[in-house]
């Protein structure tokens, strides 16, 4: 292979966000039956080709294949997130209607309430639910890391490098990810 850090270094690109690649249709809005992660294949295809071509050559351990597997798995588990954050809010609607006093979690969250006046107020990262989905994307490939032996074990941790990279380059709720990262334990 030929030196990844240093390939990784030179990476300089406009990152598209997670989010121009791929969205999150919650369970909560109509019509409820196309609830879901979509995909958008164009836009994921050529936002690899970019990445692909950003490389110049100089890492070997990346064929257009490859690099594709990666995005779709940072993308998936990223949209994933937003998945399990709406299951959370439905668990605690669940449970509130279940003694008496149902509240609208979700759709109260969705709509920015809990930034008003009785709510958490602002966060300078927001939404921090994609400095998380971010963060939980990256935790996803050093699992599939510690499960895979080999050369997909070096294909997570460089792409683990490039989203590490790539990520000063995103928009205010995405870019912070770096910096949760490097202050927990994943």
């Amino acid at each position: 292979m030929k030196n990844p850090a240093s390939a990784v270094r030179q990476l300089d690109i406009a990152r598209i966000p997670a989010d121009a690649l791929a969205f999150y249709r919650p369970l909560h809005f109509s019509p409820h039956e196309e609830w879901g992660i979509y995909i958008l294949v164009e836009p994921l295809l050529h936002h690899c080709a970019i990445l692909y071509d950003s490389f110049g050559g100089k890492l070997a351990a990346f064929n257009l294949e490859t690099l594709m597997g990666c995005v779709l798995f940072e993308v998936f588990h990223h949209e994933l997130f937003h998945h399990l954050t709406e299951c959370a809010a439905t668990s605690f609607e669940i449970a509130s209607a279940a003694f008496g006093e149902p509240k609208p979690i979700f759709n109260n969250y969705w709509e920015c309430h809990f930034d008003k006046k009785d709510g958490l107020g602002p966060h300078p990262d927001h939404s921090l639910e994609e400095v998380l989905a971010n963060a939980y994307a990256y935790n996803s490939f050093s699992f599939l890391s510690r499960m895979e032996v080999g050369h997909k074990l070096i294909w997570a941790k460089i792409y683990q490098k490039i989203l590490e990279k790539c990520w000063s380059k995103e928009p205010a709720g995405y870019r912070s990810a770096g910096i949760l990262i490097k202050h927990f334990i994943w």
